[in-house]
């Protein structure tokens, strides 16, 4: 298992997180199976994604941090994104 003592730094990381600690919010209140629910379907899928060997720590080792290389983008065309008005296709 991979971490990264510097987690802030992974983008990826934050928005696992922030999802577990949402659904963590959400299934706590459910005296039943929430507890259960959460680490089972929430969790354990998570932590395998963030600490994998393809997960945003993979070239991490303990304290110490080496992010991914960035991956290639091209600009988008100008235009690429304008809505389409009513009418057109």
């Amino acid at each position: 298992a991979r971490w990264c003592a510097r987690w802030w730094l992974h983008a990826e990381a934050i928005v696992r997180l922030a999802a577990l600690w949402r659904s963590w919010e959400t299934l706590r209140l459910d005296p039943n199976l929430g507890m259960a629910s959460w680490l089972r379907d929430h969790l354990e899928p998570q932590r395998q994604v963030l600490m994998g060997d393809g997960g945003p720590f993979q070239a991490c080792e303990g304290a110490e941090h080496n992010p991914p290389p960035d991956l290639p983008v091209i600009a988008v065309p100008d235009g690429h994104w304008a809505t389409k008005k009513e009418g057109s296709e």
